[in-house]
């Protein structure tokens, strides 16, 4: 039995109400390979359903979209494959202007290179905007 933390390279069946996962229970077919999820949002009777559920079916694999502290569930699976957290910048004009528009400031909100960034000093909103426009791409 395994745990996926963000990997959805494989078919999920999510459930999310109790309903949902009583009739995922009733329908399963002993020894078949299935993913559930999304078990970071199940209730607390949902995860008491699911240790019991996981105890009689070896087979079942279970989906998370975040990393889960519960000891006790984690304790039934044998292997926990986890995707990292990818953290994404993203750098806007606005945030530039309502900022100081200091030096420091054009490096946590504009994507340009450093070459250019003292370009920003002074210029207007157009002026940085068609800076950020013609250094897309470059490597910074």
């Amino acid at each position: 039995m395994r745990l996926y933390v963000r990997d959805r390279s494989r078919f999920i069946n999510m459930v999310h109400t109790v309903a949902e996962l009583r009739s995922f229970v009733e329908d399963y077919l002993y020894g078949t390979p299935v993913v559930l999820g999304d078990v970071s949002v199940f209730s607390g009777q949902m995860r008491s359903m699911l240790l019991k559920f996981l105890e009689d079916n070896p087979m079942v694999d279970c989906y998370s979209s975040v990393d889960i502290s519960d000891a006790v569930l984690l304790s039934r699976f044998t292997q926990v494959i986890k995707e990292p957290n990818e953290l994404t910048t993203a750098h806007s004009v606005d945030d530039y202007f309502e900022s100081d528009c200091s030096l420091q400031s054009s490096v946590l909100h504009l994507g340009i290179p450093d070459s250019a960034r003292l370009l920003t000093q002074g210029a207007s909103r157009f002026g940085v905007s068609l800076l950020c426009l013609a250094t897309r791409g470059q490597d910074e």
